[in-house]
């Protein structure tokens, strides 16, 4: 039983230091507290490693933290979206596409933005952060260089460690792909390397010129236009292609927010990384700009303010006094010299020799891989539920309800299985009585009612997205049915809280539920409340007909229909490979395509398939592609083929089969076939345990006659086409074949 909730901390920002502080709240969370970070990435790079990427060291996903996949594992609320401002007086975040996060604590790790106020640099030239934007740049001038009969113009400008490293990582790749380029490495002044020491400075220029790279000092850049740049004294520079890695700014929504920031707009803060304005904000990383100590923006002090950061966040939430960050003066720097070498430099001293670089190098990579798998070999950890909540996390209007959930009223769950949902109703009902569709058909006079009800617990814990899915899940039955929804009724159950945090995780999933609501012009006229241990969402559905021809039924197969699917199968292995604390998790990658899937309106094919001859229609649910398909062919009589190869899955869905990953309603939805043969070859091929994969807001699963097929492949839909039914049955059972 988990606990109750009263407290919202906020994380904005997926930088080193959040990226650790989430791994040790993991560890150590605080009951009661709700933690959440927003990101504009589902993952975000570490950027040690980034040049080690572009040399062709290291892949995409060795230098990339799975963001959502080390929250799931944390307890740890994951919203991918952008912001757009804050307001430390209403204590929200807001977002670029969505509504508002409510905070009562407030971190802030978003690092820095490219400065662009160089005329000409946004519209001619590459920053090198984001690294998300800047990378697939960076790809497509390598492949510019392997179409190109010549040498290709290629200028860096910035002489710090970053455009030391980028550059001599771009040399090693045209080095290693025979390729040929002109590059240049640009100067504001005549000092490579402020920061270092001489011998590091005379050795890196060594290498500079021994990987072909020309070095042109005292070029202050003035302007960018298509194929040059001109410095501040008139001197041209031509290129192809241009990168710069000067000095960053931080992003204006700070600044406008009222937060202290000095002048390059990075937050002020104190000793104990607390905002100098706002003591309910903390900012960490390249964002913060240490009054009392200040540094350089190197990675290694976000790395150990992370400790320090959760520490004083809790004590914050406690009421308790702060420790102060206490910096050191210097920092081991390690940097990566293109090919598997690299210097090391500390305050005065360094280790630059030829015969130590290549132990450098092993030496860092060493370090990179052990961050790396500390933060994405995730151990798998019991969390302790129901450990008591601080009551100095309870505000003092709340301190005498009742926070025990086990005290509690209790709520409604999750879906049962279609082997004892048939059961039961043709026991109770009698099997006449009882005929599974979408939706009731309900005659008022001369108006003919379409009504559906679903309901389903929440799979991710995103209260806002959230909404969104269950509303279209429970459109779909509507639209199943050859019918436009008009109005709803909302059963909503909300997990145990305080009220102030029950609010705003109902405000949140309300916003949710009106915004797929409103999209498809259906009205929300009434609804009920509770409360229990899940988030649960219900919504019951009026609808009319979409075409003066009847509801589509999922009784009607003929004889030589083709199948029809709109949407791919997956969501259910994928989150139930999210929710798991294992070793076989799901990538954030693919967690992302389940929930866009999931957020795809069965409305557009709806409206496809009202101006065909359909046979039989219904969305594909919680029974899983072959329950669905099971219920539509005994209600016809007929038998299928199902074309185990054409069946459409989700990015990761047949890998984490093959991993043996399944929904707990797999075994339920498998007893569909429990009458039927199915060939030795066919059970042990891994598409074929997601036949019963049970879908949150799936597609429709439609039966066509074949020259509706031919209609239908002119329309501008995506489907599958996935079997054909193939014979009647003469007793009034069904059959399938899976082949």
């Amino acid at each position: 039983m988990q606990n109750a909730n009263f407290k919202q901390l906020v994380l904005v920002g997926g930088g080193h230091a959040h990226a650790l502080l989430i791994k040790m709240w993991g560890m150590n969370p605080l009951p009661g507290v709700q933690l959440i970070l927003v990101s504009p990435s589902w993952r975000t790079p570490y950027s040690g490693m980034l040049p080690g990427l572009l040399a062709g060291h290291y892949s995409v996903d060795d230098i990339h933290i799975d963001l959502r996949k080390l929250c799931c594992w944390a307890g740890v609320r994951f919203i991918q979206s952008r912001v757009d401002s804050i307001n430390p007086v209403a204590k929200t975040v807001s977002l670029i596409d969505r509504d508002v996060v409510n905070y009562d604590l407030l971190s802030l790790d978003i690092g820095s933005t490219p400065d662009l106020s160089v005329p000409g640099v946004a519209e001619f030239a590459q920053a090198v952060k984001p690294i998300s934007l800047f990378y697939p740049r960076f790809q497509a001038l390598l492949q510019r260089c392997r179409d190109s009969h010549q040498p290709l113009a290629i200028s860096v400008v910035g002489g710090g460690a970053g455009g030391v490293e980028v550059v001599l990582a771009l040399a090693q790749r045209l080095r290693a792909e025979s390729l040929s380029g002109a590059i240049t490495l640009l100067l504001r002044n005549s000092k490579l390397l402020a920061g270092y020491t001489d011998a590091v400075s005379r050795m890196v220029k060594t290498q500079l010129a021994t990987a072909g790279v020309q070095l042109l000092e005292n070029f202050d850049v003035a302007q960018v236009t298509s194929g040059s740049m001109t410095s501040t004294t008139g001197q041209q520079c031509e290129f192809d292609e241009v990168f710069f890695c000067t000095q960053a700014i931080a992003a204006n929504w700070l600044f406008d927010a009222g937060l202290a920031c000095d002048e390059r707009g990075f937050v002020k803060v104190r000793r104990s990384l607390q905002s100098l304005s706002h003591t309910d904000i903390f900012a960490v990383g390249d964002i913060a700009a240490m009054v009392d100590t200040p540094r350089s923006k190197a990675g290694v002090y976000a790395v150990r303010q992370a400790p320090v950061l959760l520490a004083n966040l809790k004590r914050a939430l406690l009421q308790q006094p702060l420790k102060p960050f206490k910096p050191q003066q210097n920092f081991l720097s390690l940097l990566s010299l293109g090919g598997k070498k690299a210097l090391a430099n500390r305050g005065n001293l360094s280790l630059s020799h030829q015969s130590c670089q290549s132990m450098l190098w092993r030496w860092k990579d060493k370090i990179d891989r052990k961050f790396m798998a500390m933060l994405s070999d995730l151990p798998v950890v019991k969390m302790v539920n129901s450990v008591a909540v601080d009551r100095r996390l309870i505000p003092l209007d709340e301190r005498d309800q009742e926070i025990n959930p086990e005290m509690r009223c209790a709520g409604c769950g999750g879906k049962v299985g279609t082997d004892i949902l048939q059961q039961v109703l043709t026991e109770v009902t009698g099997q006449r009585e009882f005929e599974p569709e979408d939706a009731a058909t309900v005659m008022l006079g001369s108006r003919t009612l379409i009504q559906s009800v679903d309901q389903i617990k929440a799979p991710i814990d995103d209260p806002y997205v959230f909404g969104r899915i269950a509303t279209l899940h429970a459109l779909s039955d509507a639209f199943a049915m050859n019918a436009n929804p008009t109005s709803s009724q909302l059963l909503l159950n909300m997990p145990y809280a305080g009220d102030m945090q029950q609010g705003r995780e109902m405000a949140a999933l309300m916003r949710g539920v009106l915004k797929e609501l409103q999209r498809h012009d259906c009205k929300l006229i009434g609804g009920h409340t509770a409360e229990g241990a899940d988030l649960s969402v219900g919504l019951v559905v009026n609808a009319e007909y979409m075409t003066h021809q009847a509801a589509t039924a999922k009784g009607g197969f003929r004889v030589g229909d083709q199948l029809v699917l709109t949407k791919p199968l997956g969501t259910g292995v994928i989150l139930a490979a999210h929710m798991r604390s294992a070793a076989v998790q799901a990538r954030g990658d693919w967690v992302n395509g389940a929930i866009d899937n999931m957020l795809q309106s069965n409305a557009p094919a709806a409206a496809v398939f009202s101006e065909l001859d359909v046979s039989a229609c219904t969305d594909v649910t919680g029974f899983g592609l072959v329950g669905h398909l099971s219920e539509m062919l005994r209600a016809s009589a007929v038998t299928a083929d199902l074309y185990l190869a054409d069946i459409p899955l989700l990015d990761g869905a047949l890998q984490l089969s093959e991993a043996g990953v399944k929904s707990s309603l797999y075994q339920q939805n498998a007893k569909a076939l429990k009458a039927l043969s199915i060939a030795a070859e066919v059970a042990a091929d891994p598409r074929f345990a997601l036949l019963f994969d049970p879908q949150t807001s799936g597609g429709l699963l439609v039966g066509l006659p074949p020259n509706e097929l031919i209609e239908l492949e002119k329309k501008a839909l995506p489907f599958w086409r996935i079997g054909e039914v193939v014979s009647a049955v003469d007793d009034g059972g069904w059959d399938m074949n899976i082949l």
